[in-house]
């Protein structure tokens, strides 16, 4: 049995957590007059998503339309950047609602570290917040950046570029996982072991 003095105060840091996650959990959203839109979505970086007749725009945190209703899809501001959706096709606006990326893409994702995932034609690569291609469209597979690298792959090989686009490995791992902790995880010829941010073998390097 918990003492009593020790059952209070674990029930006083219980309670706190419980509110502290509730307070942490709670997104906010801009004001709006009711039912003014079918659905508010929480603010990003001072913009939020709205949706009306199933169309979507963007309000800032007091309620004013900043870009029209005018989009099939769209997704929160990341970095300044938004992806938003017509006729099928993605591109990328500006928080003042200019199309800096024009509709040519079959997907984008929300920019992270400075670049976002496109496809086109079933290939993919990495973009700048202007649509340059920093990593070419022509990779088959192309992840999410993580410690400023890029993992891709092609006909079955993995490898590794820096942010500015420069190989920091050839396409020569048969398995390869994203950097974390300053390290990533690679298959070749049988072997696993691990690379550094150079791209050199620093763990089970031994053959």
């Amino acid at each position: 049995m918990i003492p009593i003095i020790q059952r209070k105060n674990f029930l006083i840091l219980s309670m706190l957590l419980l509110i502290f996650g509730i307070c942490q959990g709670q997104e906010e959203l801009p004001k709006v007059e009711a039912d003014k839109y079918d659905k508010v979505y929480p603010l990003s970086e001072g913009m939020a998503r709205v949706k009306l007749e199933g169309k979507f725009g963007f309000v800032d945190k007091l309620g004013n339309n900043i870009i029209p209703i005018m989009y099939e899809k769209a997704g929160n501001f990341r970095q300044g950047r938004a992806w938003v959706v017509l006729g099928d096709k993605f591109g990328i606006i500006s928080s003042t609602g200019e199309l800096v990326v024009p509709m040519i893409y079959d997907r984008i994702l929300d920019f992270h570290e400075g670049l976002a995932i496109a496809m086109k034609d079933n290939r993919f690569g990495l973009i700048n917040p202007i649509g340059d291609p920093i990593i070419p469209i022509e990779y088959d597979k192309a992840y999410q950046v993580t410690e400023g690298r890029i993992l891709v792959g092609k006909d079955g090989k993995y490898g590794y570029f820096d942010t500015q686009g420069e190989a920091v490995t050839e396409l020569i791992f048969d398995q390869a996982w994203p950097f974390f902790k300053n390290k990533a995880q690679v298959v070749q010829d049988g072997k696993t072991f691990y690379i550094g941010l150079s791209g050199k073998c620093i763990e089970n390097c031994n053959p």
